[in-house]
């Protein structure tokens, strides 16, 4: 009997478990010119694009990336930035949306072939 109120308590209290999702967006630095992203226009970016659409918060990383150049065949090493974005399960389609709006942004705006996307599925967080 005390196993299967364990264990129901442990079923009630894992679906009451907020859901999230895990999204993480890389961002390469060097412009095709020869120049380079700046901090302040960075920061720019971050606070025009990304903060409004995650404005209840999200994580900032420097990193060096390494990805292939598609014209080239070149690999390329750069220094870049990664933005990890929870969000929860209801607001899913909303989430999508606004990160391929920020991807598409810093395409044109600093002139990238590719902004890279990882969706992590599922994730269980707590605050």
């Amino acid at each position: 009997m005390t196993y299967k109120i364990v264990l129901f308590v442990v079923l009630l209290m894992s679906s009451c478990t907020p859901k999230f999702y895990k999204s993480s967006i890389y961002f390469g630095l060097d412009i095709p010119n020869g120049e380079i992203v700046s901090e302040k226009d960075w920061e720019n970016f971050v606070e025009k694009t990304v903060t409004p659409r995650f404005s209840a918060g999200l994580s900032i990383y420097e990193v060096t990336g390494k990805w292939r150049d598609s014209e080239s065949g070149e690999t390329i090493s750069e220094k870049s930035k990664n933005i990890v974005l929870f969000y929860p399960r209801k607001e899913k389609k909303k989430a999508n949306r606004g990160i391929e709006e920020i991807r598409e942004t810093y395409k044109k705006e600093f002139n990238q072939q590719s902004i890279m996307r990882v969706d992590y599925g599922k994730v269980k967080v707590s605050f």
